[in-house]
């Protein structure tokens, strides 16, 4: 009788044989398709030491034929005294049996069902990164092909694994980052650059591990990564460069999109991937089905803007779980040369890139209402609106006191502080 084993990667089931040794079915790699359950079946013979693989195959594991095809291949790997002891006929009614108590064992026990003690205090949330990436959660950077995003990832990267607070206040934990776009000579020469740009030592390691896979699709990636996650354990965290590189099929997808979000998901870490791209004629979300942003617990629309050879960057939270509201941040690249990496990286303000803070047939009285909505406390004095829109005190003041949209909160001193007006102030 075969007895099974639910692990890591799947069921397995074994049998003592009278010769000694046992009979093993494996069935690894388990998933639901629009036909049925696939996944790899191998069958062994195991004294202890290590298995001997006899067939293996991966298929739709409720198809009679398919389990019959590798059950023949399998035996005819016998030895007289094995074949004896495990005879064909056994050999197929043991595959049978395992193919259809397999999926149920596997989804059943793989999975606990839990129940919430009151008196119980949950952990408060922790960002790895602040407050674009939550700990155990996952992360999507979305823009425009080109204006620096690939930067942006591997400095986040860089902050994270090696518990550098320069630009954003960190966790450190290891981080992989899983390269499907860029050569690794380049992303040596950028990982330096980076460091320095952010004030690292360039003696002191990055502690970021590199996946180079460059042309390979995050399919072909999934299983190595899934283990370095296993080696490092805990908060780490996994970067995917890119979301456009994945090859999991059509980006506009339903079936692609949910199948990258389950493997990344998967991957049993923080992760964050980037970069996504946007549609030409709209860069407010990502390109693709609806369910990547779906998917993601944070959503992080990223806008570059070019004034004086310093290259700004704008990062809006555009989707949060578990969060409150985060204003926009402002940050600048600065390059020596236009050849040559980039040399600093640095907070910028609204009013150095005035092109990231204009939104597409957004008016000034819109930027001023977007400014006020993106505080947690919802009110901001004429100085605070000033900076964070980029706009003139003349103007901000005129259009506060002329619009029935802004009310006058209190007075602090000589500041101001104004709110949205609501229903109650008309």
């Amino acid at each position: 009788m075969m007895h099974p084993e639910v692990t890591e990667q799947g069921v397995r089931w074994l049998m003592d044989l009278p010769t000694g040794e046992r009979a093993v079915f494996y069935y690894h790699e388990i998933r639901r398709e629009k036909t049925g359950v696939h996944a790899l079946v191998a069958i062994a013979l195991s004294d202890g030491s290590g298995d001997t693989i006899l067939a293996h195959d991966t298929f739709n594991i409720g198809r009679h034929a398919d389990r019959t095809r590798v059950a023949n291949a399998a035996h005819k790997q016998l030895g007289e005294v094995h074949r004896d002891a495990w005879d064909l006929t056994t050999m197929q009614h043991d595959l049978d049996t395992t193919a259809l108590a397999t999926p149920k064992m596997w989804e059943e026990q793989r999975i606990d069902v839990v129940e919430y003690n009151p008196t119980d205090v949950p952990p408060d949330l922790v960002f790895a990164l602040e407050p674009f990436i939550i700990n155990g959660g996952g992360t999507i950077f979305f823009g425009p092909p080109g204006g620096g995003k690939s930067y942006l990832l591997q400095a986040i990267a860089v902050s994270v694994a090696s518990g550098h607070s320069t630009l954003w206040t960190v966790t450190a934990a290891p981080v992989l980052y899983v390269n499907l776009e860029r050569d690794g000579t380049s992303m040596h020469r950028r990982e330096r650059a980076v460091m320095a740009a952010l004030g690292i030592g360039l003696k002191e390691p990055s502690g970021v591990s590199y996946l180079h896979a460059r042309g390979m699709g995050l399919s072909t990636v999934d299983r190595l990564a899934r283990k370095w996650v296993r080696d490092h354990g805990g908060y780490s965290g996994v970067v995917l460069d890119s979301v456009s590189r994945s090859q999991l099929g059509r980006l506009n997808d339903d079936d692609t999109a949910n199948r990258f979000i389950d493997m990344m998901n998967g991957l049993g870490a923080s992760w964050w991937a980037g970069i996504g791209h946007t549609p030409r004629a709209d860069d407010s979300h990502l390109y693709g089905s609806v369910h990547f942003d779906a998917g993601e617990d944070i959503g992080v629309q990223v806008k570059s803007d070019k004034q004086n050879g310093t290259l700004g960057i704008s990062l809006k939270i555009t989707k949060s779980n578990d969060i409150g509201n985060y204003p926009t941040q402002y940050l600048a690249y600065e390059f020596d040369d236009k050849d040559k990496p980039v040399t600093k990286m640095r907070h910028a303000s609204q009013t150095e890139f005035p092109n990231l803070v204009l939104e597409k047939g957004q008016s000034e009285e819109d930027r001023i209402v977007q400014a006020i909505n993106e505080t947690s406390n919802g009110e901001l004095s004429v100085g605070e609106i000033v900076e964070r829109t980029g706009m003139k005190y003349p103007s901000v003041s005129r259009r506060l006191k002329a619009s029935d949209q802004f009310n006058l909160a209190r007075k602090e001193g000589k500041l101001s502080i104004y709110r949205l007006a609501t229903e109650d102030d008309v």
